[in-house]
């Protein structure tokens, strides 16, 4: 994404540009082409990308706009959005989901419509308070390690719509004790049910032509 950071570093007594340097946005830090800034706390809001990090003990805020937006948080889920496509992943937040999650078929931001189709890395990974999850019938993959250490979760229903289920989805969802698998999925990753010690049996498709160990 290129962008132009704005450094207000005004409590050391000056103010830095940045004109349109590459920047890498992750999960848990942006990197900027030259390495300057690293390790540092992001949101998204819209097109508004707010950064915040320590240099030398002092706070320092980044403010920037975005070419297009990236993630977003819509009525407490966050989303991934890809406008080529119009598509949607949900995607693991700061302080994780709990309780009951419905996830939506589609989900507007900035006045346009985008499908949710899928269920985006390590999502709801380590998310122990989570009870249950709606998955619509629009989601077409569940990736690795998505609910991964649901330690709550005691059953899911995968939708006919789902194709793949990635490596470790359901790992160590202890407590799981019912699944049902939707008749499209093909494809059922490495240890995608490790170490559920409460699932004692599970009806298989028969569209399913891979799967892997446990």
């Amino acid at each position: 994404v290129n962008i132009t950071i704005v450094c207000d570093e005004s409590r050391l007594g000056f103010r830095t540009e940045f004109m349109g340097l590459v920047v890498e946005i992750l999960r848990d830090k942006i990197v900027v082409a030259n390495g300057y800034f690293n390790n540092a706390d992001y949101e998204i809001l819209g097109r508004e990308l707010k950064v915040s990090l320590k240099k030398g003990g002092k706070d320092i805020l980044l403010s920037a706009n975005c070419d297009k937006e990236i993630e977003k948080i819509i009525k407490g889920i966050k989303y991934c959005f890809d406008e080529e496509t119009m598509t949607a992943a949900v995607i693991a937040k700061r302080n994780g989901y709990e309780g009951d999650i419905i996830i939506p078929e589609t989900v507007v931001s900035n006045r346009a419509s985008y499908l949710v189709t899928s269920i985006g890395e390590n999502a709801f990974f380590d998310c122990k308070s989570l009870t249950s999850i709606t998955l619509p019938n629009s989601i077409k993959s569940i990736g690795f390690g998505a609910f991964m250490f649901c330690s709550s979760l005691t059953s899911i229903t995968i939708p006919n719509s789902v194709t793949t289920i990635e490596d470790n989805a359901f790992m160590c969802c202890s407590k799981l004790t019912s699944i049902t698998i939707g008749n499209s999925v093909k494809s059922i990753g490495y240890c995608a049910f490790e170490n559920c010690e409460s699932l004692t049996e599970i009806t298989l498709p028969n569209s399913v032509k891979s799967l892997g160990y446990y």
